[in-house]
């Protein structure tokens, strides 16, 4: 019963960040890739997040706050 109802789902495909987002950079969508992980223990962090060098221009260690 159960494995007829799995069967007759119609499970869609996954779609790609390439395809979502056709014009970002190769950068800005690794660093989406990284951010939207379910697992948050895998996710990026803020502080990963804003060494990344799709934001290398903003980040800026003097201005920023850490909060524990």
């Amino acid at each position: 019963m159960a494995a007829n109802i799995i069967a007759s789902t119609n499970i869609p495909k996954k779609k790609t960040f390439t395809s979502i987002f056709p014009t970002a950079s190769e950068d800005a969508l690794d660093l989406i890739k990284h951010l939207l992980v379910f697992n948050p223990l895998q996710r990026y962090t803020a502080a990963e997040a804003l060494a990344h060098r799709y934001v290398k221009d903003f980040h800026d260690e003097a201005e920023e706050i850490i909060c524990k």
